[in-house]
């Protein structure tokens, strides 16, 4: 007996004279129908098994930090906006187009083959029932015909973008999931298409796009006498069909399609929890009881950064806005993560050694080369990118801790630059008592810290503020705005080098060292906040000091100045109009999300801010992180200088930083850029409103 009542078989199946009624298995003979459930039962297994072998790739990892487990709520809210929402997609126009078409269209679908399998399997076959009927069918028919022409058109438009006019970063070759869905999705529709043309209702219509190919079908002589042809071509493109989607089902987790589970899993277990940015703050080495130092082998990888390894869609995101790979340099972090990947996978079908005999992945000659791994500038442009939500940083990090801790082998003079952090607590191994001679230039009174003491700022200098004589001019701006703004506020003689170069480097040890004498010194003062002008300073105390116990109310100067100028604190009166570019920091910008305290004070000073082609969150490092200041990189060409290039494109007067590594590093970009950038200056925010309020002070006094 058929769904539809009678015993007449499939004529009544396919012309559903009892009103809308989903056809199921029209024109499919019954050999047909136990094919189907005998392939979807092994393909469902095959499935399954190559999902499980993913997990237990990843769960073969240590145990991953904290803010990558438990918060279900905010797991469900990722959930929803960056695997339903496609939030991280989205944000490049191009791929926007094309993957929303892949993504909606094939989630739909999949709802679609569900609920058929759910009216047919189990509401029939238990009930007798059927709820793909009436109206709602028609509905049905309606919108799963428009997910399949969206999924044909991201398809179209992807298939054009990787063999026809695709980016560097997009590589032209086979692509299981395009051609697999594309095979399936045309099928689909020719499908339905014979079934109209040889079996058509009165509601076809409602199958929109089936529907016309059914017209199609009919004008190419398929109609009337070319039934019998139609009928026979129906039933084999069906076989196809459901051959072709039950390999793509079972092949899933083997091929490049798995990354709808893992990127969606990497994305929901990504950090929460912890109030600030992703790779803002560094998981500490517990030094005292680790039994490995940094991560020198695949297994020593958290079972998170595993995950996120083989989440990797190598779309070549990363490598598009790495500052390193623009420059030259040989560190590509598309092909770190993907390399990887592969090794990571590898170990799924070799055998299992022993832990003292598994292979180094970080060195010379080996899976990532330890200049790769030293070219990083550490300013997350590769994180913010990653529509996987990839940690790439974090991942460098621990590869550089394992060749600085494991194998003493940092690069270039920065042994020097960590042992002079170490023994004098700056990199140039300056005197400590020359800390604050800064203070004499300031033109006005700069109060040493005392205990006992009630301070509204512990302004922490830093070292470039504190030793460098450019630098020097940044801290005695600050230093003239306080103290024209009636803030009460102390400098630490007993200041020292928050090391946060050599942590980024790899040497924890000194890092820790430093930090926990530091928080030390910091408690014996009492004050409401720290102010620090130089962003490394600035994220190392807020996001990183809190992990041994170093827990400040901190704020950037910018947001300081920025802060006093609304409260009418700070009266900067505006200058001759200047159009100054403005120069985001990594470690302001992307490590702590502030892009508009820096312009509102430059704006407060009757400046015209530039904003450069690349800015914000997608603005372009200055080259001076991640200890690139402290030795000569790899690089071909200087980020710097590409950089300062941009700023010379750009017509502006001068450029403005909020940041002494961003100062430095541009300043220092003018001898190679030449004549071009021989009137450009390169100034702090906080010198800006300086020079603007010494500006009207000399005006009023010669008035």
């Amino acid at each position: 007996m058929t769904p539809e009542g009678s015993a007449t078989g499939l004529d009544v199946v396919c012309s559903q004279p009892s009103g809308p009624l989903r056809p199921t298995y029209c024109n499919v003979p019954h050999w047909a129908e136990v094919f189907l459930y005998v392939g979807s039962a092994l393909a469902l297994a095959i499935f399954a098994y190559g999902i499980w072998r993913h997990y237990r790739l990843w769960r073969a990892g240590q145990p991953a930090p904290a803010r990558n487990v438990g918060h279900a709520a905010a797991r469900w809210r990722l959930f929803v906006a960056d695997v339903l929402g496609q939030r991280r997609t989205v944000r490049r126009r191009l791929p926007a187009v094309f993957h929303s078409g892949l993504f909606y269209g094939f989630v739909l679908l999949f709802i679609g083959t569900v609920l058929a399998t759910v009216d047919y399997d189990v509401f029939w076959l238990l009930w007798s029932g059927r709820f793909l009927r009436g109206g709602f069918y028609l509905f049905y028919e309606a919108v799963l015909d428009a997910a399949g022409v969206a999924l044909l058109i991201g398809l179209v438009v992807a298939m054009v973008r990787r063999y026809a006019v695709g980016p560097h970063h997009v590589l032209a070759q086979w692509d299981f999931v395009l051609w697999g869905l594309l095979v399936i999705d045309v099928t689909g529709f020719v499908v339905e298409g014979l079934r109209l043309t040889f079996a058509p209702v009165p509601h076809g219509v409602w199958s929109w796009a089936g529907y016309g190919l059914s017209q199609a079908f009919v004008a190419l002589g398929l109609g009337g006498e070319g039934v019998r042809l139609a009928t026979s071509a129906h039933l084999w493109m069906w076989l196809l069909h459901a051959i072709v989607s039950l390999g793509f089902i079972a092949l899933i987790p083997y091929s490049n399609a798995v990354h709808m589970f893992t990127t969606s899993a990497n994305l929901v277990m990504r950090p929460v929890g912890i109030g600030i940015a992703a790779g803002a703050a560094l998981q500490p080495i517990d030094l005292e009881t680790a039994e490995f130092f940094g991560v020198g082998k695949l297994e020593e990888f958290s079972w998170k950064q595993r995950l996120g390894f083989d989440a990797c869609v190598r779309c070549g995101r990363c490598e598009t806005v790495c500052p390193a790979f623009l420059a030259g340099a040989p560190l590509n972090p598309k092909a770190v993560i993907a390399s990887l990947g592969d090794a990571l996978r590898a170990e799924l079908d070799a055998p299992v050694l022993p832990a003292a005999e598994a292979p180094i992945v970080v060195g010379d000659g080996r899976i990532v080369s330890a200049e790769a791994v030293f070219s990083c500038t550490t300013c997350m442009a590769c994180v913010e990118v990653c529509p996987a939500s990839i940690e790439i940083v974090d991942d460098i990090v621990d590869l550089r801790r394992y060749l600085t801790l494991s194998e003493g082998a940092l690069p270039g003079t920065t042994s020097v630059t960590a042992r002079n952090m170490s023994t004098a607590g700056n990199p140039w191994g300056y005197a400590p008592e020359d800390r604050t001679k800064w203070t004499a230039g300031a033109g006005v009174p700069v109060p040493i810290a005392q205990p006992g003491e009630h301070y509204d700022v512990l302004y922490w200098v830093g070292c470039s503020g504190s030793y460098d004589k450019r630098n020097q001019r940044i801290s005695q701006s600050v230093a003239q705005l306080l103290h024209a703004a009636g803030v009460r506020f102390a400098i630490m003689a007993d200041e020292s080098c928050t090391c946060e170069s050599a942590r980024r480097l790899g040497e924890e040890y000194l890092y820790q060292t430093a930090t926990q004498a530091n928080v030390a010194a910091m408690k014996r003062y009492t004050f409401d906040r720290v102010v620090c002008h130089c962003p490394h300073c600035f994220n190392t105390i807020r996001n990183e000091f809190p992990q041994f116990e170093g827990d400040f109310d901190v704020i950037h100067h910018s947001q300081l100045l920025a802060e006093l100028i609304d409260a009418g604190r700070l009266v900067i009166p505006a200058a001759a109009r200047q159009r100054i570019a403005f120069h985001d920091s990594c470690y302001l910008g992307r490590y702590n999300g502030e892009y508009d305290a820096p312009r509102a004070s430059l704006a407060a000073a009757g400046v015209d801010v530039v904003e450069l082609p690349r800015a914000r969150d997608a603005g372009l490092c200055c080259g001076g992180g991640g200890g690139q200041m402290w030795f000569e990189g790899f690089a071909q060409k200087g980020v710097n200088v590409i950089r300062l290039e941009e700023v010379v494109a750009s017509g502006a007067d001068r450029v403005a930083v909020a940041c002494p590594y961003c100062l430095t590093m541009l300043d220092s970009a003018r001898g190679t850029v030449g004549a071009a950038a021989d009137g450009i200056q390169v100034r702090d925010v906080a010198e800006v409103l300086a020079e603007a309020l010494a500006a009207s002070r000399a005006d009023a006094a010669s008035g």
